[in-house]
């Protein structure tokens, strides 16, 4: 009696992706089989495909009868989107951090180049390029999307004034310009106005948020002349 051949083709996986770039195809075949014939023309028991199509085997056993099976193999590369939102990306006086966000409308995993952060956000404290990789949790495939942060500091601070110290002008105002925010003076007052009544170096120390900035102005006195006209 002859004993018909038969045939299955068994994988793991019959879907292509990014993470998947091969698959082996196995004839699962009972003991009368003695020849293989894939579509590709080969003549093994198995093989190994990386492209999407139909995959026909023919088995022929000992007394010349055949049987065939077939196998379509699909893709599914499709690339994830991602969007940084960063805010007006910048680092300010009174904005130390810059909210950094990557959304996506896929089921991924985040990488970020800063500190092995692995959410969707965080916030950024420091200037710089900031670069997220998403990987599609199913297929594999990534996509990446970079966000520039940069530093904005504008506190300025000077002194001004236009007295001398005389024998008239005992004591003359110095008065800070500029950016508002803590006042410190070298002469211990903590507003935006000092008054002095002896030469020397003033300074006057202005913090603004993370920001900090300072002036320095000399006061002298007038000449022998100026004090003998005074």
């Amino acid at each position: 009696k002859t004993i018909e051949p038969e045939v299955n083709i068994v994988s793991s996986y019959t879907e292509l992706t990014c993470a998947i770039t091969t698959i082996e195809l196995i004839a699962d075949a009972n003991s009368q089989v003695v020849n293989y014939q894939w579509s590709d023309g080969s003549h093994n028991s198995n093989l190994v495909i990386s492209d999407t199509g139909t995959y026909a085997l023919t088995v022929t056993a000992n007394g010349g009868c055949t049987a065939s099976a077939s196998v379509s193999i699909t893709e599914n590369v499709i690339v994830p989107t991602v969007t940084i939102y960063s805010g007006d990306s910048k680092i300010q006086c009174l904005n130390s951090s810059v909210p950094m966000r990557a959304e996506t409308s896929m089921n991924v995993t985040y990488a970020w180049n800063y500190n092995d952060i692995t959410t969707s956000s965080f916030k950024v404290t420091e200037a710089g390029t900031y670069t997220v990789t998403v990987t599609d949790t199913y297929n594999g495939c990534t996509a990446t999307e970079s966000a520039e942060v940069v530093e904005n500091f504008t506190a300025h601070i000077e002194i001004d004034t236009d007295e001398e110290l005389t024998c008239t002008t005992t004591q003359i105002t110095l008065t800070a310009k500029g950016s508002t925010g803590d006042y410190q003076w070298s002469t211990g007052d903590l507003t935006s106005v000092t008054q002095v009544s002896a030469p020397g170096d003033y300074i006057v120390t202005v913090v603004r948020g993370i920001c900090t900035v300072s002036d320095t102005i000399t006061i002298e006195e007038g000449t022998k002349e100026d004090l003998y006209r005074a």
